[in-house]
């Protein structure tokens, strides 16, 4: 398998939804003849990791801190950290600037056949390996099955599309009460061609302007979903503005 295998990915998605900033970053990938005006993808696989994480000054803020307990016990949905939801209200934003590009032309994969009667694959398990939500409709596949499924639909390549979720805090915080928390979402793409070779991998991430303050203690998980919409469009933009730049040079 040339470029970053599927382990390897999962581990970047680890170090992406712990937060990008200031902390270097990953090495991208672009082969300029992958990708014009005639070449056609499938995405064929849309996830997130499985739990919405949180950027605090230490602790565990989306359970409140020394609050997290008592929110715990609570079992109220104010503090469910599931990204299932998030994901469905999101990724469509994210599928949306791929579709926009000139350079990239994005067939509808539910609508083929030979993806309709793909099997997909178990998800690898194991303390190195980061587990997924992967939106309706869509399913998830090993590395040797993307290259097959890319010659299957008669297409040029296959896209892989995860999203990360997390809480970024704002404002000012005291023993896990008063600030607020913003929305921030990192899209992370990876094109694989019909030989099985990586030819773009890419990731930026977006932040909302607003965002919800907290309830007892914890992030207030129900008024911050709906912030996720505006930070997963800006991060799509973002990359997909840097897609276009790279195409326009070449």
């Amino acid at each position: 398998m040339r470029g970053y295998p599927r382990t390897g990915l999962a581990l970047i998605g680890v170090f992406l939804l712990a937060g990008l900033g200031g902390c270097g970053s990953v090495g991208t990938i672009y082969q300029p003849d992958a990708f014009g005006a005639t070449k056609t993808y499938a995405v064929v696989t849309v996830m997130a990791n499985e739990k919405v994480g949180c950027k605090g000054s230490g602790g565990n803020p989306c359970n409140g801190g020394v609050f997290g307990l008592v929110n715990t016990l609570a079992k109220s949905n104010a503090y469910s950290e599931d990204a299932a939801e998030v994901l469905e209200s999101t990724y469509p934003a994210a599928l949306k600037a791929l579709r926009a590009s000139a350079n990239l032309k994005i067939i509808d994969v539910k609508a083929q056949r030979a993806y309709r009667e793909a099997v997909a694959d178990e998800q690898p398990g194991g303390m190195m390996s980061a587990q997924h939500t992967v939106a309706k409709g869509y399913k998830y596949f090993s590395d040797e099955k993307l290259a097959r499924l890319a010659r299957d639909l008669k297409v040029d390549g296959v896209i892989s599309v995860t999203l990360s979720y997390s809480a970024a805090l704002s404002g000012v915080q005291v023993a896990g009460l008063g600030g607020g928390y913003k929305a921030s979402t990192t899209v992370m793409v990876r094109a694989m061609d019909k030989s099985g070779k990586t030819v773009w991998f890419d990731y930026a991430a977006g932040q909302s302007d607003d965002g919800a303050g907290t309830f007892a203690g914890a992030v207030d998980f129900p008024k911050l979903r709906p912030f996720f919409s505006e930070s997963t469009g800006k991060a799509a933009k973002k990359l997909m503005d840097d897609f276009n730049d790279k195409s326009r040079k070449m």
